[in-house]
């Protein structure tokens, strides 16, 4: 019979919600008892998540390279937008233009966020 896990109602929902198989984790749970705690499963979702850049997120959305599989040379381990690159030039040749679109919508959204700050 498979041991039952101690998680707060809290921690389950966010486990949930971010696509986490609470019988999967692998976690010391610092709630009562060594229950599994929100922070705990935060602190899980902190550690695991896959670091980059921006550029590099868009660049791999829209050249379809998934970014578990793109090992990082920025600082700390962050994958930088030449990487995924050198990642999708591994598997097909990249879009000449992708790069500047991806910059230019980058460009955009931050042109758009220093308007709204200023109004």
């Amino acid at each position: 019979m498979a041991e039952m896990i101690k998680i707060t109602p809290r921690a389950k929902r966010l486990a949930r919600e971010k696509g986490i198989d609470i019988n999967k984790l692998t976690i010391e749970g610092t709630g009562f008892d060594g229950g599994i705690c929100e922070q705990d499963v935060l602190e899980f979702l902190k550690s695991n998540a896959v670091k980059a850049t921006p550029l590099a997120k868009k660049i791999a959305e829209a050249s379809g390279v998934s970014l578990e599989s793109v090992q990082g040379t920025g600082v700390r381990g962050k994958i930088t937008k030449d990487d995924v690159l050198s990642a999708k030039s591994g598997a097909n040749s990249i879009d000449g233009n992708l790069l500047n679109q991806v910059q230019i919508q980058l460009t955009e959204k931050r042109l758009q966020k220093l308007f709204l700050m200023q109004a």
